[in-house]
């Protein structure tokens, strides 16, 4: 059987002007740590127009709020808050915490995102969320340690073998949580659990094809509304047709042939740019080139 790599990076790029979505918001980053404000303000805005709103992660609105904070522009950083919390990506703790914000903390506006931030963190569930995190702790624990030996070249067999049985057996048990969680109260929205809730997409991820197609409509719809990222949804899009034997979409799974990392076979490739626009990921050659792979 062929070696498979599951790898996903989310870049983002406009094909009609050749514009990059995630080396604008990097760009516009750079130009913020460097107090730049004007230019990075203008740099996220214009980055926030080559992708679908739909598309735009919370984060990436969050930073646009702060360019403009430090800028003293009040009505248009709490406006990009605004769109943050009503989408759950961020509670009041987290807003008033943040010192970029202090330049418009005497603003109406200010006051007015307070209000409706603590309206929003009402209908939080602190239990489901500390659930959660244990089980993205679980998640990740040995898989961390299993790539840390990949990354330092370790040929260490027996030691690789333990942490995989390791991990296989945390992987059982969040399993059944996720299975109990989503089957009983469905996919949570982010203004339940906020980013927390990925972690119940990943545990399907790395569960067998049955579980991934059983919940995939839950994610798919989850998406819709906002409450899970289309940039991680392709991803278990491509791994479901991949192990179906179907051609992928987007272009996100990576295999091997004759010892060289090639791409999965994709479906319509002379358009498959066109879709990873519409969701937002970079084009394909630069994915590629990012990852070693031949086309």
């Amino acid at each position: 059987m062929k070696n498979v790599f599951f790898i996903f990076f989310a870049f983002c790029f406009n094909v009609s002007n050749g514009q990059n979505f995630k080396a604008c918001i990097t760009k516009a980053d750079s130009l913020y740590q460097a107090k730049s404000y004007v230019k990075s303000g203008e740099l996220y805005v214009e980055a926030l127009k080559l992708i679908d709103e739909k598309y735009v992660e919370p984060v990436e609105l969050f930073n646009t709020a702060k360019s403009f904070a430090q800028q003293k522009d009040a009505l248009k950083a709490c406006s990009y808050l605004q769109k943050v919390i009503t989408r759950g990506g961020v509670t009041a703790t987290r807003i008033r915490t943040e010192a970029d914000f202090k330049p418009i903390q005497s603003s109406k506006e200010w006051t007015k995102v307070i209000k409706r931030a603590k309206e929003m963190d009402e209908g939080i569930d602190s239990t489901l969320i500390n659930i959660l995190q244990v089980m993205g702790t679980d998640d990740q624990l040995y898989r961390k340690k299993i790539d840390s030996l990949y990354l330092n070249n370790v040929k260490n067999n027996e030691l690789k073998s333990g942490y995989f049985k390791q991990q296989s057996l945390l992987d059982s048990l969040n399993l059944i949580k996720a299975k109990e969680i989503l089957d009983s109260r469905g996919f949570p929205s982010r203004r339940l659990v906020g980013r927390h809730n990925a972690v119940l997409f990943y545990i399907i991820q790395h569960a067998d094809l049955n579980y991934q197609e059983s919940y995939y409509n839950a994610f798919e719809a989850a998406a819709n509304r906002g409450d899970l990222s289309w940039r991680t949804l392709c991803l278990m899009t491509d791994r479901i047709r991949m192990r179906k034997g179907l051609k992928q979409l987007y272009g996100t799974q990576i295999t091997t042939k004759d010892g060289v990392s090639v791409l999965y076979e994709v479906e319509d490739y002379d358009h498959l740019d066109e879709r990873r626009l519409k969701i937002g990921l970079e084009p394909i050659k630069q994915y590629a080139s990012f990852f070693g792979v031949r086309l």
